[in-house]
């Protein structure tokens, strides 16, 4: 078959690469940035916290918890990383605060990373490996629902792509890897995984490259220098924690004390008392995960009947894993396929230290679309109509997930990203008296969140009037702030003015003393004494004049 050879015969070699390399990427703009913002519907409270945070900083120059550029978010008592806010508060400052400006970043994140995997992999086997594997990754199910929501964690595994390209080309140029360990020290910020992946990964890089004198005593001393110094804050962040010490204020940055277990701390295997056997158990459940069943079931991770790889390139997988590692050991000099098999070996043990969902264990993800396109170039050389045929397999199921992705799976994620509450609370918002108190249902999870972040309050008023009953808990509760009250539960809820409720709470309201106004999973409830609607149905405060 004589395909390859004839596209573009007469433009230079370069040009059809960059060609094909263009068409590449317009495929992964547009399942990455098509409908932003609406798939998926609503908000979460992960990224509502994010959100307001980084809104916070920018505005006020504290967080929600009163914190002058912590190293770690607070957040609701936990933790939450804090590298993905910071990186945020300019597409805010530009855009404002909303789901598009806050989604913007693992948008764009995630095509720089299409470019970051061409430029590594085109170093490790040249231009064909690189095409394959850009296009994995292009129409990748994993990588595309990622880059549509701001979920922090999911910056991690970008940021060690990152930090992997530029240690490939110190290797290979045998330049100091200062700028490739700064990244990698960046990426202690992005999701707590890298606190251990980082560590061991640079340390078994480091015993292969002393044993091939890749860089020189110099060299690794600048940069271990240079990452001690990037880490430090992070450092200190978990010794302060580590040992139960008071928040650390320092100059420019706050080092925070969490009141509640650390997150890291609670879903690692490595603080349990039964390390052993939750940690096989972790294991089963990775290789399930990976290699069985494509999904961890968590709706927002995957799109059911799809996962998050094509179960198509499980067999390339296997088959590139075996060959990399055996062109490996038939190299003499210093290897760049070492550092890609060292990345997912590391991943996949870390995986076993946690429990097992596809954010937690996402390091291992982007080697294994390496290891995938492997497998394919491998078969390139031998039978290019092979590969042909799987590309077009690959679309065929790419198609299928758009399908799915912008249907199905629409629909059933909009009850995890609490679809409808912010239409419903920026309605009851906009329409409320400024004297009224609004009650609010606690059916999600942290629903002050979301309030703060439609309403982009002010955080010192926040902070001066939020009712927290438990401050020293994991997940604080905050039953409410300002004019808002959480739970309706409660006798005053019935007589309020201004109610938001799951649509189940509704029937427990005498809806007829109230004007109603649904939305898709939540309901507006405006108290009929208190307010009368215009003649275009719009909530006026007050008594309708005489005769309307």
């Amino acid at each position: 078959m004589k395909f390859w050879e004839n596209i573009g015969t007469h433009l230079p070699r370069i040009n059809r690469e960059l060609l094909l390399l263009f068409l590449i990427l317009l495929c992964g703009i547009g399942a990455r940035f098509f409908l932003l913002g609406s798939v998926p519907a609503g908000l979460n409270q992960d990224e509502a916290s994010m959100g307001y945070d980084a809104y916070s900083l920018l505005e006020y120059g504290i967080d929600r918890n009163a914190m002058h550029n912590p190293v770690h978010m607070i957040a609701w008592g936990s933790g939450q990383n804090a590298l993905q806010a910071y990186v945020t508060i300019p597409f805010i400052k530009v855009f404002g605060l909303s789901i598009f400006s806050i989604r913007l970043v693992p948008a764009l994140f995630g095509l720089l990373c299409l470019l970051l995997l061409y430029f590594a992999s085109r170093r490790i086997a040249g231009p064909v490996f690189a095409l394959l594997s850009v296009f994995i990754l292009a129409i990748c199910p994993w990588h595309i629902t990622l880059s549509r929501w701001a979920l922090e964690s999911n910056m991690l595994p970008g940021m060690i792509l990152l930090g992997f390209l530029l240690l490939l080309w110190a290797q290979q140029a045998q330049k100091i890897p200062v700028a490739a360990f700064s990244v990698f020290a960046l990426a202690f910020y992005a999701y707590s995984t890298a606190y251990a992946f980082v560590p061991i990964f640079l340390f078994l890089y480091g015993l292969y490259a002393w044993r091939h004198r890749i860089f020189s005593i110099r060299q690794w001393l600048i940069s271990l220098a240079v990452f001690g110094i990037v880490a430090f804050p992070i450092g200190l962040f978990l010794l302060v924690n580590f040992c139960d010490l008071p928040n650390l204020n320092l100059y420019f940055i706050t080092i925070p004390h969490l009141p509640g277990a650390p997150r890291y701390s609670q879903m690692s295997s490595f603080f349990s008392a039964d390390f052993w056997n939750m940690t096989l158990n972790n294991f089963k459940r990775v290789v399930e995960i990976l290699f069985e069943k494509g999904t961890d079931d968590e709706l927002q991770n995957s799109v059911r009947g799809v996962g998050s790889l094509y179960m198509l390139s499980i067999p390339f997988f296997f088959w590139g894993l075996v060959k990399c590692i055996y062109d490996f050991f038939g190299e003499k000099g210093p290897s760049l396929r070492f550092p890609l098999l060292l990345w997912f070996f590391v991943a996949f043990a870390i995986a076993g230290l946690s429990t097992p969902a596809v954010h937690r264990m996402n390091l291992v993800f982007f080697p294994m679309i390496l290891l995938t396109a492997y497998g394919l170039w491998t078969l390139w050389n031998i039978r290019k109509e092979a590969v042909w045929v799987t590309i077009f397999l690959y679309m065929f199921f790419f198609v299928r997930f758009l399908t799915l992705y912008f249907n199905e799976y629409a629909r059933d994620v909009g009850e995890f990203f609490f679809e409808s509450y912010v239409d419903a609370v920026d309605y009851a918002y906009d329409n409320a008296a400024p004297s009224d108190t609004l009650y609010l249902s606690d059916y999600l999870n942290q629903p002050y969140i979301h309030v703060l972040f439609i309403t982009q309050y002010d955080v010192r008023e926040y902070i001066r009037t939020a009712v927290i009953p438990d401050k020293s808990s994991s997940f604080q509760i905050v039953r409410s702030f300002g004019r808002f009250v959480f739970g309706l539960d409660n006798p005053a809820s019935k007589k309020a003015n201004v109610v938001v409720a799951k649509n189940e709470e509704v029937r427990s309201f005498q809806t007829e003393k109230y004007y109603v106004k649904p939305f898709k999973y939540f309901t507006v409830l405006l108290r009929k004494d208190h307010y009368y609607l215009d003649d275009r149905g719009n909530p006026v405060l007050g008594e309708a004049p005489v005769g309307y």
